[in-house]
């Protein structure tokens, strides 16, 4: 049965969109395409905060990829905002990592981290992909500390590497006061300050660096390759 210009035509004005939503999908499970592919079109022109993740998560479920881009590409216009609709916590893991891995989702590291523990609370879940989502290098040293185990979700090792990758970044803008020699780092005396109980700042430079040898990636999308301070006058 073929289907008339009439039939594929979609009206959205005054439509609620979760029923909009559904006869998008009963176009698809009866392979209306014609019918779903038009849906999708409109549906794009529909996309604002409170109807993006709604879209979104059909436009996921179905692999409708031009659609998807649409709402991801809104989505990080409006990362802060996006961050605080509850609609978040209810889209499947697989889905909420594509929002928040993007590189051009600018928002705070750290609420993505709090948004992902919100995820894992409500969804009842004690470990998650989407902490691979967090990018802790970009997370200040002063919260880094506090994000290990047991209070927090990494490693040790996972965090040292972090602490490692802002220190040697941000190193050469400063100037510490101390016992600093030219040619010698701070990290080369054995009575450096304490980061935390026994834990010294020449600890966490001799961790290795876990993941790309040359850095973090920030949210811009821009390499950053690691720096040692070298005593430069």
């Amino acid at each position: 049965m073929s289907e008339s210009k009439e039939n594929r035509r979609v009206e959205l004005n005054g439509a609620k969109l979760q029923g909009v939503l559904e006869l998008m999908e009963t176009g698809d499970r009866f392979s209306f395409l014609a019918l779903k592919d038009a849906i999708a079109s409109q549906l794009s022109s529909l996309i604002n905060l409170s109807t993006v993740l709604p879209i979104y998560l059909s436009a996921h479920r179905l692999e409708l990829k031009q659609l998807q881009e649409s709402c991801l590409t809104f989505s990080d216009k409006n990362a802060a905002a996006i961050l605080q609709e509850n609609a978040l916590l209810t889209l499947p893991e697989d889905a909420l990592s594509q929002i928040l891995q993007r590189d051009t989702f600018l928002v705070e590291e750290m609420s993505i981290y709090r948004t992902v523990l919100l995820w894992m609370q409500e969804n009842n879940v004690i470990e998650s992909d989407l902490l691979r989502c967090v990018r802790l290098s970009e997370i200040p040293s002063q919260f880094l500390v506090d994000l290990s185990e047991p209070n927090g979700c990494f490693s040790e090792t996972e965090v040292f590497a972090a602490l490692k990758i802002r220190i040697k970044r941000n190193w050469e803008a400063m100037r510490p006061r101390g016992r600093i020699e030219r040619n010698k780092n701070l990290f080369d005396y054995e009575e450096c300050a304490f980061l935390q109980g026994n834990i010294t700042w020449k600890q966490v430079s001799n961790q290795e660096t876990v993941g790309d040898p040359l850095g973090g990636v920030g949210r811009e999308g821009i390499r950053v390759r690691p720096r040692v301070w070298s005593g430069g006058g």
